[in-house]
């Protein structure tokens, strides 16, 4: 009796809720693959149906046979409802796709932050310089900026004042792949090899292929070991084809595809690729198809800058990346030989850097309608990619539920030289937040992986969701 009763309740709430507003989709639609979260019909738009078809789960009507002709008997379309990845389907769930579907989300509140609460938080850390930037509903909206970007000139931080990235550099980099992929000149799931023209395998796995997706997902097995790094310190020219050929430079105790294990020396093949199909450096790329589209003023060189205002890196009081290191970083004269750069020496504010985060959240648009990426392009780097445990990897992204109850939020962080910066944005809202800093404390919450400053500064600046 219970049962029947609230099965009653349910289908009141659902025609109630969304009477008239839908059809049924004839047919078996087959389960492919759910890049659009909240897509649980998988039709590639979020719609009233989906909506509809998530509140039936959440109350017990998850065999109903609508159920079933929509999305098929495997129940990998469960995955599509869990939204705000709690690890479980629930009112919440729905309320989230129906808000989507229907354009609620664009009802806030004027939006406000409290500066002195954020001076407060940099003052704790101890920061010598930090910039912040504020995303909602998809646009810049509000800048933030403290402290010195040289503590001996006491020149301050200004909003157009340049940081280098270290690994949010990625972004731009995997954003710049993406754009090769849009026009064929690369496949994600092709033997890299294939590229350099030498071939390319993991000692302990000779028979594996490594990709292009692998090396964006940090689960080549290519971690960069003793001649990577010495590379790297030395300034020596080793050609990619003997980093490649050292057993040293990989984990040889997983195969390629199976765990995610962060590599600099995997990001970084992925600009050497890009040079070798194009015939261009990569600098240039970045240019033309990311940086220029959205109109940053932005390079992994200081020759590609218009405004040379850099904030200096510092740990442990001493200064760790000053003018010498931005005014002499160059990429290598010979296309393909790139290990250098592309994984970490973006330089760009964070508000340039919160309009890269604006296009992906638009679907691969600029702020005035330019096409950057497809959306294609922009669902396989905020997609799934890697799931193992708590990591949750796209290209570049990696998916976090804790910040906010109820939202799932994209996350990456980088540090080096004293650098300490974090992105946090989610797509239900179209909000977000990018942080950097010059040098302060850096130990990482337990439960986001996020340095403990940045996580401090989102919290205070993230736009509040209703």
């Amino acid at each position: 009796m219970k049962k029947r009763m609230l099965k009653q309740c349910a289908i009141l709430l659902v025609f109630c809720l969304l009477c008239g507003s839908m059809s049924m989709v004839a047919g078996a639609i087959g389960i492919t693959n759910f890049f659009l979260l909240g897509d649980v019909n998988n039709d590639g738009a979020v719609t009233a149906d989906d909506a509809r078809l998530t509140l039936r789960y959440v109350v017990y009507l998850e065999d109903d046979e609508d159920i079933i002709r929509l999305c098929g008997e495997d129940y990998e379309y469960q995955f599509a409802m869990d939204v705000n990845r709690d690890g479980r389907l629930d009112s919440a769930d729905a309320r989230l796709i129906l808000r989507m579907a229907v354009g609620l989300e664009n009802n806030k509140t004027p939006y406000s932050y409290n500066k002195a609460a954020v001076d407060a938080i940099c003052k704790e850390y101890k920061a010598y310089g930090v910039q912040a930037a504020v995303i909602r509903d998809g646009k810049v909206i509000d800048a933030y900026s403290y402290g010195v970007a040289d503590k001996q000139t006491n020149r301050t931080v200004k909003d157009a004042t340049k940081f280098r990235a270290s690994s949010l550099s990625k972004l731009v980099t995997f954003a710049t792949c993406m754009a090769l992929v849009d026009r064929g000149m690369l496949d994600l799931d092709a033997d890299i090899g294939n590229y350099f023209g030498f071939t390319v395998r993991n000692p302990s796995y000779p028979n594996d292929k490594i990709t292009l997706r692998m090396l964006m997902t940090h689960s080549s097995t290519i971690t960069g070991g003793n001649s990577f790094n010495a590379s790297l310190e030395s300034g020596s020219t080793y050609s990619i084809r003997t980093l490649l050929n050292d057993a040293g430079n990989y984990n040889r105790y997983n195969r390629p595809g199976e765990i995610s294990e962060y590599s600099n020396f995997g990001a970084a093949l992925v600009g050497s690729i890009c040079e070798l199909v194009t015939g261009q450096c990569f600098e240039d790329l970045a240019q033309k198809y990311i940086i220029d589209p959205l109109g940053l003023d932005a390079g992994y060189v200081s020759a590609s800058l218009v405004n040379k205002d850099y904030a200096k890196l510092y740990s442990g009081g001493s200064e760790m990346w000053g003018d010498y290191y931005f005014n002499n970083i160059r990429f290598s004269s010979v296309l393909g030989q790139t290990v250098h750069i592309t994984q970490g020496n973006l330089l760009i504010n964070a508000t340039d850097y919160a309009k890269v985060l604006c296009m992906l959240l638009r679907g691969g648009l600029a702020e005035d309608g330019t096409r950057v990426l497809s959306q294609a392009a922009v669902n396989e780097m905020m997609c799934d990619q890697y799931v193992n445990g708590y990591e949750v990897v796209g290209f570049a992204t990696y998916i976090i539920p804790s910040l906010y109850d109820g939202m799932t939020h994209y996350t990456h962080t980088g540090s080096s030289y004293g650098f300490h910066g974090a992105y946090a944005m989610d797509k239900d809202y179209k909000n977000g937040v990018v942080v950097f800093t010059s040098g302060c404390a850096r130990s990482l919450d337990e439960s986001t992986y996020i340095y403990n400053v940045c996580q401090a500064i989102i919290y205070e600046l993230m736009p509040a969701f209703e």
